[in-house]
């Protein structure tokens, strides 16, 4: 007996959430030690590979990828701080998922890109980068100093340097995805990719058992690097 839509639904959306978390996560770990030698202090980095990996997330995964992030975020965050309390990591956890999303939200809106990310195109990524990066490293820097961990006289200069490793790692994550996205491109060739991304689309269509769903956030991130494709 084949399974309801909604059934189907659910348990996608539970998939992605689950997968958002695990590929944070995945991110922040292997950026610890491989960017080690670019960390200003705890909690600043000058090229944050996990914040380009969020944007991502966000723009394909939207609210439930960025509840994932929020329940992933104690993980890394009690390797950086093994002190904090449970109000800290209550309120860092929700600063690293939920101000990043609204602020897709309102940036998006504000650019008129549609909620299906069918506008979205390749001038809005490095929109999207710094008004994520702005946002998110000032709720975080404000945080930290109202913690005790970043002192008043630095949060000038502590807030910079966090909003500037953010957006460099949204570039750089950017960048990858651009260059994956050429290499797609020459293999197959335009209309192999064109084909490709096709069916993928119908492929979510029927999972999510919808007959005419927007095509899904990765296929549209993607195709902003190149709208003929």
């Amino acid at each position: 007996m084949s399974s309801s839509p909604t059934f189907r639904r659910l348990s996608f959306i539970g998939l992605v959430a689950l997968a958002s978390g695990i590929v944070w996560l995945a991110s922040w770990q292997l950026a610890q030690p491989l960017l080690h030698f670019i960390q200003v202090k705890a909690g600043i980095t000058l090229l944050y590979i996990p914040a380009g990996i969020r944007l991502v997330i966000l723009l394909i995964s939207g609210l439930w990828g960025a509840l994932d992030i929020v329940l992933a975020f104690p993980f890394a965050l009690v390797q950086q701080f093994p002190n904090a309390t449970w109000l800290e990591i209550f309120v860092y956890s929700c600063i690293a998922g939920i101000v990043p999303y609204g602020t897709v939200l309102w940036t998006c809106q504000t650019a008129k890109v549609s909620r299906d990310l069918g506008s979205l195109r390749a001038i809005h990524l490095p929109l999207l980068a710094a008004t994520v990066s702005v946002t998110g490293a000032l709720a975080y820097s404000l945080a930290l100093m109202a913690f005790g961990r970043f002192e008043r006289g630095t949060f000038l200069q502590d807030f910079t340097a966090m909003a500037a490793g953010d957006f460099l790692g949204c570039f750089a994550v950017v960048l990858l995805v651009r260059l994956g996205e050429r290499a797609e491109t020459e293999l197959l060739g335009p209309e192999g990719t064109r084909r490709l991304r096709g069916h993928s689309s119908e492929h979510f269509s029927r999972i999510l058992g919808q007959a005419k769903s927007p095509r899904p956030g990765v296929i549209l991130v993607l195709s902003a690097f190149n709208p003929s494709v």
